[in-house]
């Protein structure tokens, strides 16, 4: 696939890419769906978002039965005539008489009720007992470890018993697999929400995922992970939202268990890849410092570039002043480009097109490469490039316009407000690669 496409960035362009090394930059976040893009060929640039499209869901409009109309119910019933009232003969009133009743024959019925209203009442406490014990049942799954499952399993039991909503988290022995734990008895379809928090994992990258559990028993595996950053679990501290889609309870349950406060909705703080907080704070530490050292390596590397083609600008600039001092005959013009020529061409002459070529693969290697490198650091390596190819035009525009300099003395002018041009963005780029915040 031919490479026809170029990121525009404060008026640079990175490039050029195919659209499949676009798509794989929109996946690692090298780049948003607001990053601009222009076609080789083209003026017009478009956004990234033009350029790879979600596919679009079909929802089915829902399917409303029609209703007989309120009129035509109520003109039915005015057509429809009452029924004629019938009527009664009463009857004569026969005289009552009261059979004689004992005492023996009222308290055996009372005995009866009685005997009949503690049994139920027994059978309910009875039942209830088995019904509360049943609604929490939580077996440990083998690959977790007893004391970490029933310390949770512990603390949500009083929850149980406390009518408390809460939720629990556990992980495997090996860290592979994660189980979500519930104090609300019935079952219960849940979505998770998990997102990295910033500076807290162990890469720089963000991470973001959502996964639908659906919890029997009070406990469920995580399984599907779908991602909407990143690839995978990093380790490293994460925020999990929590939301409440279903919550059924058995007949059962419904009548004999008291009623719970179903939390909707609730947030949990989750280090995920650890088993102690105590390890995770170590290799948390460990890496930002590995981070740092890192990330301040490439910046120095990047500083020492940006001064260098800083010093060979204000060079090349000194030279041109020199050149248009003092008599400008045909000959002294002349030997005057002769020896700009040789001095650019023993200095700078391979230097540019190598400085090109190593700072345009350092930048494409690192921007395709799994190291999560920041995006502004790799940047800086096309920003490089950039500088010296325009360096080196300004020097051959410099060269061609000797020929003229004896018919006019300023005829270096603009061609030295471009070296000042760049001369201007090396040093604000030192500056502020000089203060840049490396802390992970």
């Amino acid at each position: 696939m031919d490479k026809l496409w170029y990121i525009l960035e404060d008026n640079n362009q990175f490039g050029p890419f195919n659209e499949q090394d676009l798509q794989g930059m929109f996946k690692k976040q090298k780049i948003s769906r607001e990053t601009t893009l222009i076609k080789r060929g083209f003026s017009e640039p478009i956004l990234v978002r033009d350029l790879i499209k979600k596919p679009r869901t079909i929802v089915k409009p829902k399917v409303v039965p029609k209703e007989t109309p309120r009129v035509i119910k109520e003109s039915f019933k005015r057509a429809t005539p009452p029924p004629p009232p019938k009527i009664e003969k009463k009857a004569p009133k026969a005289k009552i008489t009261k059979p004689a009743t004992s005492k023996r024959s009222i308290i055996k019925p009372l005995g009866l009720l009685a005997s009949f209203a503690l049994m139920c009442t027994f059978f309910y406490f009875g039942a209830k007992t088995v019904i509360t014990n049943q609604s929490f049942q939580l077996e440990r799954p083998k690959d977790v470890r007893p004391k970490t499952f029933y310390k949770a399993k512990n603390q949500l039991k009083n929850a149980f018993d406390n009518k408390d909503h809460q939720w629990k988290f556990i992980a495997s022995k090996d860290l592979k697999n994660l189980y979500l734990m519930s104090s609300l008895p019935g079952t219960q379809s849940v979505r998770a929400k998990f997102t990295s928090i910033e500076n807290k994992i162990l890469g720089n990258q963000p991470i973001e995922f959502i996964t639908n559990i659906d919890l029997k028993d009070n406990l469920a595996e995580i399984k599907e992970l779908n991602f909407s950053k990143g690839s995978e679990i990093i380790p490293g501290a994460y925020k999990v939202e929590l939301e409440v889609l279903k919550n059924n309870l058995s007949p059962w349950q419904k009548l004999l268990l008291d009623d719970y406060t179903v939390k909707k909705t609730a947030s949990v703080d989750l280090i995920l890849k650890f088993h102690s907080k105590k390890t995770y704070s170590k290799e948390l530490a460990k890496f930002q410092k590995l981070q740092k050292r890192r990330d301040n390596a490439f910046v120095q590397d990047i500083k020492m570039k940006y001064e260098t083609l800083l010093s060979i600008a204000n060079r090349i600039s000194d030279n041109l002043d020199k050149a248009k001092k003092g008599p400008l005959s045909k000959p002294q013009v002349e030997f005057r480009k002769n020896y700009f020529l040789q001095d650019y061409q023993m200095k700078y002459g391979t230097f540019f097109s190598n400085f090109v070529i190593e700072n345009e693969k350092k930048f494409k290697d690192l921007t395709n490469s799994t190291d999560e490198l920041k995006t502004g650091i790799i940047a800086h390596y096309s920003t490089l490039s950039s500088i010296a190819r325009s360096l080196g035009m300004i020097s051959i525009d410099a060269i061609d316009n000797f020929a003229k300099l004896a018919q006019n003395r300023d005829i270096f002018d603009p061609i030295q407000k471009r070296y000042e041009a760049i001369i201007t963005t090396c040093k604000n780029k030192i500056d502020k690669l000089e203060n840049i915040d490396l802390k992970q």
